[in-house]
């Protein structure tokens, strides 16, 4: 009903031959233009096929031009998608809000909120996905429920630049990233890319350059790494031989 908001309850009887409307009897279609009169499809078949009278087919009931939702519904390919993002969906359709089961941790999963949302975008339906990012965002306050690289990957693949997911994702992770979060995981170049840009708005104005300050910073005997150093050197030695072995 939400998504037809012009269409009438699906309730008593088809005005073409005058049988019950009843939901998975017969399939069902509606005047999408004006007066939302439910019909059987079959009637309206029908319907067609009188003698034309006039220049186009007209509604039974208000008798302006027909135009059936089911002519101009469009096809998609929900293989991609598994059934938690569809059970998110119509929870929101009859209840208005966005539940995610939680996980063995106890913690809602964020990848099936971000199925739910890429579900809405195929779908076409913008008020799914806001409602979607606002229960994202209200999960993630309560619960700190943080989307992991592959949650993360798997949103930027399906998803185009200036996406509010990925900017939501991006945000999540300046406001509560931690440096453990990083060690041992591979996430995505573009997201980083992303996550550095954020950081970089986030961060204070830049101060005066103050050369004596960065001399005592990386140059003074407390501050002068020689164990980094004797590493970089190995580094570029480890280097060398690699590059040898290739041109032989």
């Amino acid at each position: 009903k939400k998504l037809q908001t012009k269409r009438r309850l699906i309730e008593g009887d088809c005005s073409v031959c005058r049988e019950g409307l009843e939901l998975g009897v017969k399939e069902l279609t509606f005047c999408s233009m004006t007066c939302g009169n439910n019909f059987h499809h079959d009637c309206i078949e029908r319907w067609k096929e009188q003698p034309p009278d006039r220049e186009a087919l007209r509604c039974p009931v208000c008798r302006e031009k027909w135009e059936s939702e089911r002519t101009t519904i469009s096809v998609h390919r929900f293989k991609d998608f598994n059934s938690v993002a569809f059970e998110i969906y119509v929870e929101w359709l009859y209840h208005g809000q966005i539940c995610v089961e939680p996980s063995q941790s106890g913690k809602p999963k964020f990848h099936h909120l971000v199925e739910a949302y890429l579900l809405g975008v195929q779908i076409q339906d913008n008020h799914f996905c806001k409602a979607v990012l606002h229960g994202s965002i209200e999960i993630f306050r309560d619960h700190h429920c943080i989307p992991c690289p592959q949650t993360i990957a798997y949103a930027y693949e399906k998803t185009c630049d200036q996406s509010p997911l990925r900017k939501l994702l991006v945000r999540i992770y300046v406001i509560a990233a931690r440096q453990q979060w990083f060690h041992g995981k591979e996430y995505l170049a573009v997201f980083m890319h992303d996550l550095a840009l954020a950081l970089l708005k986030e961060s204070p104005r830049k101060k005066e350059w103050d050369a004596e300050l960065v001399k005592r910073e990386f140059c003074a005997d407390e501050g002068y790494d020689k164990d980094m150093v004797a590493r970089d050197s190995n580094e570029q030695r480890e280097s060398a031989v690699v590059a040898t072995q290739a041109e032989d």
